[in-house]
């Protein structure tokens, strides 16, 4: 599924219905942007109410995906959130994880807890349909706000699997000139 707004005649035409990479394409269009959380929803029956693997597509990583299901699937978690070291001039909103890797908090510190760790969100995450229930139906709507936090204050199984490899957020000019020359220099795991 490849949710679609901006040139997103571009993306179908280039991929067309995904045969020629052994895959079956279907394609979400928003013709008003319904938010992170909104264009998750949209799709919600193609997901059949089971578990599902999120990528943002302005990211580039090579996370082992098969350790992030597998972690997923062993903590019989709500949600995992793939989640990077976050550098203390970043601008990314702060995850905090307990001594077990449970997110007990994003973007402000919970009271009265022992944190351990202080991450950054990657873009890439697995949900079940308990996180969908939080979303509204048809409107704008943020993962993190209208999910998340509600999930986290009802004590649902929110995770972070920690990630310590290449990612880089392709949002401006500069990094993805970076990412250009990383993958020329390197032997990134997806490259292989």
């Amino acid at each position: 599924m490849i949710n679609l707004h901006y040139l997103g005649e571009m993306i179908e035409h280039a991929l067309g219905d995904g045969k020629d990479w052994g895959l079956k394409i279907t394609y979400s269009w928003e013709p008003e942007l319904l938010g992170t959380g909104g264009g998750i929803k949209k799709a919600e029956s193609f997901f059949k109410g089971e578990d599902f693997l999120v990528l943002n597509s302005d990211i580039l990583i090579d996370v082992d995906l098969k350790k992030v299901i597998d972690f997923h699937c062993q903590n019989q978690a709500a949600a995992t959130m793939v989640l990077r070291p976050l550098e203390s001039t970043s601008q990314d909103t702060p995850v905090f994880l307990n001594e077990k890797n449970n997110i007990v908090g994003i973007k402000d510190s919970p009271q009265n807890s022992v944190l351990l760790k202080k991450m950054g969100y990657t873009g890439v995450q697995i949900l079940s349909q308990k996180m969908l229930d939080y979303l509204p139906q048809q409107i704008e709507s943020c993962i993190i706000k209208q999910s998340y936090q509600p999930a986290i204050t009802d004590n649902l199984s929110i995770f972070g699997f920690e990630y310590l490899g290449y990612w880089n957020d392709l949002g401006t000019l500069k990094r993805l000139h970076q990412a250009e020359l990383d993958l020329k220099q390197t032997h990134l795991t997806f490259m292989q």
